[in-house]
């Protein structure tokens, strides 16, 4: 049995029945209680400025790298403009601000009937209320009376009676006994490149196989340790800068627009997208740690070594980036210890068509896992 961990309570005194707008009952004993919940929320991101990494990450959106926000995010840069007039039609804010995510089903508040993926503050405090609220028990944010429920850091502060403290416990008990972080995963990743001639299935048909692909000298390689049921991101490349767009801007040192005769001047507009191999893994492994599942996405990002420079009628010329992407992203069940085929990705050349029946080459991503003290 996990205990709850309560840091304090206080005992406040009985409430007037005039206060309470009732004057047959008695009004209830409220005690104030302080729950430390930091176990029970997923960690925050380590990464300082990791926000800003996700908006220019190649394809942020597209697996989870950065969600629905990342995609906004990219999407709200030089590249693309959206009119002011235009951007209350997308939930109200800019794009690169995140508004985008509610929109497209990304991020935001927590609204009666549809919870975060993850653990945050805002869902466990919807959890307690939504599951510890009926006739008999009523809360201020609800009803307009009642207990009170508050969260501040990692700790839960709540006001109430002592047979709903009693229901309090009982559920985050419940919610630690389910979101069990135990045992620390570690997790390898290995992304190999399979010639067009031979065959990934031939390449991966039983474990010798797979073992010996994942020892290939040239593969990619990825381990990680985290802890169940928890995401881990990892991140490996260079990020380089393209000007992709010019904003003209009136100025005295600028050049003389013939139609006009005002003095404009142009700002480059800059794309920096994280080029390299990104990824989040995240392991559900059961408490023996023998069997499990492992949700993954893999990235690959690539840019040009010289840049296609496209000229704007004014005269003017900015940087064309053409940007190769493979991905993967996939959800297996796996024993512990051994390597397992998460899935193959075709690496197509820009000017080719894969419908043209062409051999191409594919990325072969394998993967491993087991638990660790």
């Amino acid at each position: 049995m996990i205990a709850v961990v309560v840091l304090a309570c206080l005992t406040l005194g009985p409430r007037s029945a005039e206060a309470q707008g009732n004057v047959d009952q008695p009004a209830p004993d409220f005690v104030t209680k302080v729950y430390n919940i930091a176990d029970l929320l997923d960690a925050p991101s380590m990464l300082q400025g990791d926000a800003q990494q996700s908006e220019t990450t190649v394809g942020g959106g597209g697996m989870g790298f950065g969600g629905a926000d990342g995609m906004g995010a990219e999407m709200g840069g030089g590249m693309f403009r959206i009119p002011e007039n235009i951007l209350p039609q997308l939930a109200g804010g800019g794009m690169g601000g995140g508004g985008m995510g509610g929109f497209m089903g990304g991020g935001g508040g927590v609204s009666p009937h549809r919870l975060p993926s993850r653990m945050t503050r805002e869902a466990l405090e919807h959890l307690v209320l939504d599951h510890l609220s009926d006739e008999d028990t009523r809360w201020l944010e609800l009803d307009g009376d009642g207990g009170k429920l508050s969260i501040v850091a990692s700790m839960m502060i709540v006001t109430h009676t002592q047979a709903v403290h009693t229901r309090v416990s009982e559920l985050l008990e419940l919610l630690r006994v389910g979101n069990n972080t135990s045992p620390t995963i570690q997790v390898d990743v290995r992304v190999i490149e399979v010639a067009s001639d031979q065959s990934v299935s031939d390449l991966t048909k039983d474990q010798p196989a797979l073992e010996k692909l994942a020892e290939d000298s040239s593969a990619a390689r990825l381990s990680l340790r985290c802890d169940n049921h928890r995401v881990a991101t990892v991140s490996s490349g260079l990020r380089r800068s393209y000007v992709v767009s010019l904003t003209p801007v009136v100025g005295s040192n600028g050049t003389i627009d013939v139609m006009t005769g005002n003095q404009t001047a142009y700002r480059p507009e800059t794309y920096s997208p994280l080029l390299g191999l990104f990824g989040r893994i995240k392991p559900e492994v059961d408490a023996e740690g023998k069997s499990g599942r492992i949700h993954l996405g893999i990235q690959l990002a690539s840019g040009p070594e010289e840049v296609v420079a496209a000229t704007f009628g004014t005269g003017q010329s900015i940087d064309r980036v053409e940007l190769e992407t493979a991905q993967l992203a996939t959800s297996i069940a796996t024993a512990a210890n051994n390597w397992t085929l998460a899935g193959s990705v075709a690496v197509t050349n820009p000017t080719s068509s894969i419908t043209s029946g062409e051999a191409l080459p594919h990325l072969a991503v394998l993967v491993r896992w087991q638990a660790v003290d």
